[in-house]
């Protein structure tokens, strides 16, 4: 649901849907040229009132092929992006193992160097930064 959209089961005739523009009136009809379901009050009310306006149930049937192909290609980019969504994760969980295992390699390099310096100075080899 959005703020100027209501989620309606089109495959129930009737839902008992609350129209946003007039307190107690349910959503019936559809207005063809505006694209909007719609309560009583609205049809007979600018801009409505000179419009094709249909029943709701008229509407979903004259729609339902726009509709159920329009809900497939829905279906279709949402598990497209679930498998996006899988497979960046799959990719943060390698950036992060490939992450500690160059902190360790360093890590490991820095001591191992350290260790070798240590024990130069311990032979009388004196090092400093500008003699490496």
């Amino acid at each position: 649901m959005t703020q100027t959209h209501s989620l309606v089961d089109v495959d129930v005739e009737e839902k008992d849907v609350a129209c946003r523009t007039h307190a107690g009136e349910l959503i019936r009809f559809y207005c063809e040229p505006c694209g909007a379901c719609i309560c009583v009050v609205c049809a007979f009310q600018q801009p409505h009132h000179d419009h094709d306006v249909s029943t709701f149930s008229e509407a979903i049937s004259k729609h339902r092929h726009a509709l159920d192909g329009l809900l497939g290609r829905c279906r279709d980019r949402a598990e497209q992006l679930r498998t996006h969504l899988e497979l960046t994760a799959r990719w943060a969980v390698n950036i992060r193992t490939a992450e500690q295992q160059v902190y360790m390699y360093n890590y490991t390099g820095i001591q191992s160097w350290d260790a070798w310096v240590r024990g130069q100075h311990g032979r009388g080899h004196s090092y400093s930064m500008g003699n490496i």
